[in-house]
């Protein structure tokens, strides 16, 4: 056999065994007599090189399936102890329960080669949880839920900023139910877990009591409004409670000194919640009051006028009981002779007498003012003469009667009112002015009244006269800018040539006819005017004017 060295079991026999390791062809020589023959037979070697491909090595129960391929054979058959989809495709899908070991055995041609792959399934967790449940109160602080068990937490609701955190903060206003879905570090689901957070509310509590002055040692009675049997009940302090102090009405019963006074705390609970309420008594030296009046409003008054009046307690313990006596007076509606702010009206000037009566349990005080209320007339009527037009810049006398004493106001106001509180005054408005004036019979008995000063602010009569005659007789010695509603002007007298011979912004001031301190002769000059009026017009006036002598 040839070639040599070829894989061959014997070279010489008939029959061999070939095992090449690449593709060989193989020679015989056969010899029988001397004679020789050939033949040739060629082997094949073909390689088989079976491997899987696996998108993943873990299968999460209850997730996707796990692809498994084979490849570098031509026919594949999938053996496992778990069922297969498919067991002679090249890829299979595998949802094995346990971790499981998956073979694949590729054949080409008469060759075949076996691989495996394994799968490995994780166990389901559990997640554990702080608590499956927890009981908060409405309006507390809240609580804190925390979760272990798993690589990363969803919580539903969201109950944190950071979606992943093992422990979260709640304080939810009404019961909820917190949700937490987590993974394994393989990324495999868990069983969800629940935690139910019961949001309890309870009432803060109300603690009444019919008196809050008490005497030292003396017993008094402190309840809870609400008297609800389903809760705890705890007062304190104790020392101070003369009954047993878990029940919604107790008997206070302070054990301290008078001027002091015992805080009572009442806490209420339904086992979870605790809600508090307090009460300060008041530990009083019982003794029978000592009393003064005093008036709300004040002694002198107008007829038909009321006066208030409440007790001034200088010394004594609740409750009081009160006993006003208002001779001549008549009690307003709501009032009564024994609440403690009565109110008493008088129709008729005079004085009259205030009696207070004040008692307790421990005795009585009376006081006695005489004379106390003194009730003046009111003015029968105010009257201020008359309404008045005037020119502007002109006086006029405003009158009022029918009062002892008398203030008057203006509206605008005007500074040119004379006296404020005299009967008669002077005044000189630039502008429509009313003056109204309260009659006084006493500072608190007055009537008023208006008078209105109207200013007739017409201004077309601004004028220059067109002659004059300085001759020192004191008639029309100067020519100035006439009118009312001068506010400013500016006064120029020309002669014949043009020249100046009088300048002057002041509206006061007129041309005696000199220039330069000499006397000028008889002559017809010019003169121009630029000014305002009161209510800011500029006016202008032209012409001539006449020298006289």
């Amino acid at each position: 056999w040839l070639p040599a060295n070829s894989g061959l079991s014997n070279y010489t026999n008939p029959s061999v065994i070939a095992n090449p390791t690449i593709t060989t062809t193989y020679t015989a020589i056969g010899a029988v007599s001397g004679c020789t023959n050939s033949a040739v037979g060629t082997v094949s070697v073909i390689t088989v090189s079976t491997s899987i491909t696996a998108s993943s090595f873990t299968y999460c129960i209850g997730g996707p399936s796990v692809a498994l391929s084979g490849t570098g054979a031509s026919n594949y058959t999938w053996t496992s102890s778990s069922s297969l989809s498919t067991n002679t495709t090249p890829s299979i899908s595998a949802s094995p329960s346990i971790t499981t070991t998956y073979t694949l055995q590729g054949q080409t041609g008469n060759c075949s080669l076996q691989t495996s792959i394994t799968i490995t399934v994780p166990p389901v967790l559990t997640l554990s949880t702080s608590a499956t449940s927890s009981l908060i109160c409405l309006g507390a602080s809240g609580t804190t839920l925390s979760v272990t068990g798993a690589q990363t937490y969803t919580w539903a609701p969201a109950a944190s900023s950071v979606e992943n955190d093992t422990t979260i903060f709640v304080n939810p206003i009404a019961t909820q139910d917190y949700t937490i879905k987590a993974q394994t570090s393989e990324g495999c689901y868990t069983f969800p877990a629940i935690i139910t957070i019961t949001v309890a509310t309870l009432v803060t509590p109300t603690i009444v009591t019919s008196s809050y002055t008490v005497c030292p040692n003396k017993p008094i009675t402190l309840s809870e409004f609400t008297n609800d049997a389903t809760l705890n009940y705890t007062w304190t302090p104790q020392i101070h409670i003369a009954s047993v102090n878990n029940t919604p009405t107790i008997t206070a019963q302070p054990t301290t000194t008078a001027n002091t006074v015992v805080i009572y705390t009442l806490t209420t609970s339904n086992g979870v919640c605790f809600k508090q309420d307090t009460i300060v008594i008041n530990i009083a030296e019982c003794d029978p009051p000592e009393i003064d009046i005093h008036n709300l409003t004040d002694t002198s008054i107008c007829s038909k006028g009321c006066v208030s009046f409440e007790p001034i307690i200088h010394k004594g313990t609740p409750p009081f009981q009160y006993q006003w006596l208002f001779p001549s007076g008549v009690l307003s509606a709501g009032s009564t002779y024994t609440t403690s702010t009565p109110e008493s009206c008088y129709n008729v000037a005079g004085e009259y007498d205030v009696k207070l009566v004040v008692t307790n349990l421990y005795g009585s005080d009376t006081v006695l003012y005489k004379n106390y209320i003194d009730v003046v007339d009111s003015p029968s009527v105010v009257h201020a003469y008359y309404d008045t037009i005037i020119k502007i810049q002109d006086f006029t006398t405003i009158n009022a009667t029918g009062a002892l004493t008398y203030q008057w106001f203006s509206y605008p106001e005007d500074p040119t009112l004379m006296c404020g509180t005299c009967a008669s005054t002077i005044v000189q408005p630039t502008v429509t002015t009313n003056y109204v004036v309260y009659g006084y019979n006493s500072k608190n008995c007055w009537r008023k009244d208006t008078v209105t000063i109207r200013i007739d602010d017409r201004c077309s009569d601004l004028f220059v006269p067109n002659v004059f005659s300085p001759n020192n007789d004191g008639l029309n010695d100067k020519v100035s800018v006439n009118g009312y509603c001068i506010l400013s002007c500016h006064l120029q007298i020309f002669n014949r040539w043009g020249e100046v011979v009088f300048d002057s912004k002041d509206k006061t001031v007129g041309w005696d006819g000199t220039y330069k301190g000499k006397a000028l002769d008889a002559d017809v000059f010019v003169y121009r005017v630029d000014g305002l009026t009161i209510d800011n017009k500029p006016f202008q006036l032209k012409g001539n004017v006449t020298l006289l002598r």
